[in-house]
């Protein structure tokens, strides 16, 4: 559970903003707050106004108050798991309140990662939903959960990264490496696959 454990365990503030979210960030429906219950949800209004696709200051927004390193690392780590059912629903958004300000999205509820699946097959190609793996809106496609990229809904803050020509660019750079690290290139012999 994210909790004061998982804080600690980290290094993070347990004193920071903590929310349950049910929504790609577009609302604060279906969000549940977890810390900080003394205060109103003001700091969740003004990330989903911030991160809104029709803000006209969304680039430097993004760059002023999301943890890009901690959120990119995230994101990317989410794609070479396979991690398909996140970013409207099953994960916390964290702000450190006391200290940067800065936002950031952590994992919960991962049962769906590494090929689980209950609806399509995207590993295989064996969609269910018509989906193929190049598909734009497959869920093993790098922008999963940005405009263009999001069967399910977008998720704004995965959505700001991606639109930001240097946030995406930083994105890239870390899914090349991950990808390098851990699932390894194609001529890797098989003794020494990771996931494999």
């Amino acid at each position: 559970q994210v909790d004061e454990d998982f804080f600690t365990a980290r290094g993070m503030d347990p004193e920071g903003a903590l929310y349950k979210m049910n929504n790609g960030i577009t609302s604060t429906a279906n969000t549940e707050k977890r810390t900080r219950l003394h205060e109103g949800n003001a700091d969740l209004e003004a990330l989903i106004a911030g991160l809104a696709i029709g803000n006209p200051n969304r680039n430097t927004w993004l760059m002023d108050n999301v943890d890009l390193p901690s959120a990119i690392n995230y994101f990317t780590c989410a794609i070479v798991t396979q991690d398909f059912d996140r970013f409207t629903k099953n994960y916390y958004i964290y702000r450190d309140t006391n200290g940067s300000g800065e936002w950031t999205q952590l994992p919960w509820d991962k049962d769906l990662t590494f090929g689980e699946r209950f609806v399509s097959d995207d590993i295989s190609g064996d969609g269910f939903l018509d989906e193929t793996p190049d598909s734009p809106d497959s869920t093993a496609h790098p922008f999963w959960c940005a405009t263009g990229h999001a069967r399910h809904g977008v998720n704004n803050m995965v959505d700001a990264v991606i639109a930001h020509p240097a946030a995406r660019e930083m994105y890239l750079r870390r899914l090349r490496t991950l990808m390098d690290e851990f699932l390894q290139p194609p001529a890797t012999p098989a003794a020494q696959l990771k996931f494999e």
